[in-house]
């Protein structure tokens, strides 16, 4: 059985800290490590959330996903069963 060791103090970025250091911190560390040590909290308040989850729903989605035609790339005209190439 593996047995999470203690972690030390993390070291908090600088108060100016850009983007990529900012990223680059919170990739280095783990979520649980820092709830723990109180740099991050859990904010009750999802309202912000839930605001931008039904704005990306709204949103119109532009790009068709495309899948292979199984048959090698040929359609399969149902009715008639005659292939199509594309």
């Amino acid at each position: 059985m593996r047995v999470k060791k203690k972690t030390g103090r993390i070291r908090l970025p600088r108060q100016t800290a850009g983007y990529n250091e900012l990223a680059d911190f919170f990739d280095r560390h783990d979520g649980t490590d820092l709830l723990d040590q109180g740099i991050t909290e859990i904010d009750p308040d999802r309202a912000d959330l839930d605001r931008m989850l039904r704005e990306y729903w709204r949103q119109a989605k532009h790009e068709a996903v495309e899948y292979p035609h199984p048959g090698g790339g040929q359609a399969h005209d149902r009715e008639t069963g005659e292939t199509q190439d594309d």
